[in-house]
């Protein structure tokens, strides 16, 4: 009798998207860098182009290895995807203000609340809408 327990698969992606967002702070720090000490790009200009390489990183990344997305390239998983890194991004502005400016929270305790924050929601957007497979919508309907 085998009493290991079996892992979660919802765990699992967990974990896997985690991973992925740790690998995506690396591409952007080193984006960010290269633009910046290589190519002396102004700060703004080497910010927006390492996040845009963040976020298709994560794309990819999540898509194939985190959600197993199967088949061919979406056009409308892509837009769904980089619409809610949009709004998390936005989101994040905000909520930033409102830790640091209204509840005068501290700086980097104002940062890890909203990217704790922004990572449950990114992550339940991306499973429950970006990457919604067929399959488990008829599951879902199948038990209600």
């Amino acid at each position: 009798m085998d009493r290991r327990k079996k892992i979660s698969p919802e765990l699992i992606r967990l974990i896997r998207f985690g991973i992925v967002g740790v690998s995506n702070t690396l591409v952007d720090w080193a984006v960010f860098w290269l633009l910046l000490s290589g190519l002396e790009m102004h700060y703004v200009a080497a910010q927006t182009f390492a996040y845009l390489c963040g976020t298709l990183n994560s794309f990819l990344w999540n898509r194939r290895w985190t959600f197993a997305s199967k088949g061919p390239f979406k056009t409308a998983e892509a837009v769904k995807f980089f619409l809610v890194n949009g709004i998390c991004l936005a989101s994040s502005y905000a909520l930033l203000f409102v830790c640091m400016d209204v509840f005068d929270w501290n700086t980097l305790f104002s940062k890890l609340v909203v990217t704790i924050l922004l990572l449950m929601v990114n992550y339940a957007a991306s499973r429950l809408w970006v990457f919604k497979s067929p399959d488990s919508a008829n599951k879902a309907s199948s038990e209600g």
